[in-house]
């Protein structure tokens, strides 16, 4: 690991800057990206917190794979044999029945096994350098 970044933000959503971004993660993932010397240009693949449809567009915007409110015919950043960069390449929490304290540990496990080679070839993220974990709790008042 070479960057790591933690943040909080008020519980009450009233009280919150936008109601489509989370101030949490916007920080922890600045935090991340200037501990480790990247930018999001740099990750191969990421495991973003997408226990809800909503949360990983947010996500992924928060972390600066894509512009905001860009949604409409963004799609999801896929592989495929070119080795471009990755989202959730193991399917996303819910594809592993979301399980509440483990979905963490979940998301680490697999962009480690992925940067050391380790998974079967149809879901090998080629070229895989640089990976991201994005992790929610507590309705977005904290991220890691």
């Amino acid at each position: 690991m070479s960057g790591l970044g933690h943040a909080t933000d008020t519980l009450a959503v009233r009280h919150r800057d936008s109601f489509t971004s989370f101030k949490s993660t916007r920080l922890a993932a600045l935090q991340a990206y200037n501990m480790a010397k990247v930018n999001p240009q740099d990750i191969s693949l990421a495991e973003v917190h997408d226990a809800f449809t909503p949360f990983e567009i947010i996500g992924t915007e928060d972390l600066g794979f894509f512009p905001p409110a860009r949604v409409e015919g963004r799609g999801r950043r896929t592989h495929d044999d070119s080795g471009s960069a990755s989202d959730q390449p193991l399917g996303g929490l819910k594809a592993r029945g979301h399980p509440v304290g483990a979905s963490g540990l979940a998301q680490i496990a697999e962009v480690f096994w992925q940067l050391r080679g380790d998974v079967e070839a149809v879901r090998q993220v080629q070229g895989a350098r640089i990976g991201l974990t994005q992790n929610i709790a507590v309705w977005p008042t904290t991220t890691w």
